[in-house]
């Protein structure tokens, strides 16, 4: 059975299946959802419908436009710029400036653009655009117009303009010692990495040393000291051999700074108050290493082997006082 004899069924399109049927829009048309039925796509919903700029939906259809100034390509979507410059000059009685979708007038520098925006005039007055000039201007005794420049620019060979005078490509280089950086109208100098501009002067670098250099030590090349006599460590510290011992610190070449308790060249002889006494060694500040034959802090207590008997006394070493009715 052929379902698609019937011209009711469908909107558009029938196409007949074998115990079917299905309905079919045309282009530009979506089936709605009973199947039956067609509406208008609207093509301008999905990416602009492929246009540059404008869409435009119609039904079963759409169609692109452009703003003025833009022409609509062969393609019927991209939109092109239209050189306005190209008919007669834009109109312009002197220089014509094409823009995207539209264009200007432009005027020679000692010309200025008349109230209809194509024509120019010769400017004969400072007073109008600075006379064309980029700088100064000034009228001589006949009243023309005369163009100068501020320092560090010269005037162009048109009278009006100003150039940059590029301080740096001169033999002198900008009396800089170092590096020269040119900037309109001016320049500056500066210096090689490890160096500084000095603070005293524009032109002149000096080293940089990353710890200060001590003791009247001087910074003669990126951080390399030069030192005086006596200060030959890292920085122009001093440098003392053998090294301070004990916590001493090096004050000038081999002087050590000992702290509480020890003394000598190099802080390595400790001190002891009172002296240790009887041949002890003061090993550590108030601490004495006693022979055997003494004891106590500072070495003060003779000690008798054997010990004294019955009471006796150890006067000295291995020498005992004995009671009355006692000796030996």
């Amino acid at each position: 059975l052929n379902e698609c004899e019937d011209d009711t069924l469908c909107a558009h399109s029938c196409e007949n299946r074998i115990g079917s049927y299905s309905c079919v829009c045309g282009e530009g048309y979506t089936l709605q959802e009973d199947g039956r039925n067609c509406e208008d796509a609207n093509e301008c919903e999905v990416e602009n419908g492929g246009c540059d700029q404008y869409c435009h939906n119609l039904d079963g259809s759409y169609f692109c436009t452009c703003d003025i100034g833009f022409l609509l390509h062969v393609d019927d979507r991209s939109c092109i710029d239209m050189d306005e410059c190209k008919v007669r000059n834009g109109e312009c009685s002197h220089e014509c400036v094409n823009m995207p979708g539209g264009y200007r007038c432009a005027c020679p520098s000692n010309m200025t653009l008349e109230y209809d925006l194509t024509t120019c005039r010769e400017i004969k007055s400072c007073s109008v655009k600075n006379g064309g000039c980029d700088h100064n201007c000034v009228h001589n005794q006949e009243g023309e117009i005369v163009c100068s420049c501020r320092p560090g620019w010269k005037l162009d060979g048109d009278g009006r303009h100003c150039t940059d005078i590029d301080e740096c490509a001169l033999v002198s280089r900008g009396n800089c010692q170092q590096r020269c950086l040119n900037v309109p109208g001016s320049w500056e100098c500066g210096c090689y990495d490890g160096y500084r501009r000095r603070n005293d002067s524009l032109f002149t670098c000096q080293p940089v040393c990353g710890a200060e250099c001590l003791n009247n030590g001087v910074c003669v090349a990126p951080n390399r000291c030069y030192c005086p006599p006596g200060y030959p460590g890292p920085e122009c510290t001093p440098l003392c051999s053998p090294s301070c011992a004990h916590g001493g610190r090096c004050k000038r070449f081999n002087l050590c700074v000992c702290p509480t308790g020890w003394v000598g060249a190099a802080c390595k002889t400790a001190v002891c108050t009172p002296p240790c006494a009887n041949g002890g060694r003061c090993v550590a500040p108030n601490q004495c290493e006693c022979t055997h034959l003494y004891t106590g802090s500072y070495c003060q207590t003779p000690t008798c082997f054997p010990a004294c008997q019955n009471a006796g006394i150890c006067v000295a070493a291995n020498r005992c006082f004995c009671r009355r009715n006692w000796s030996g």
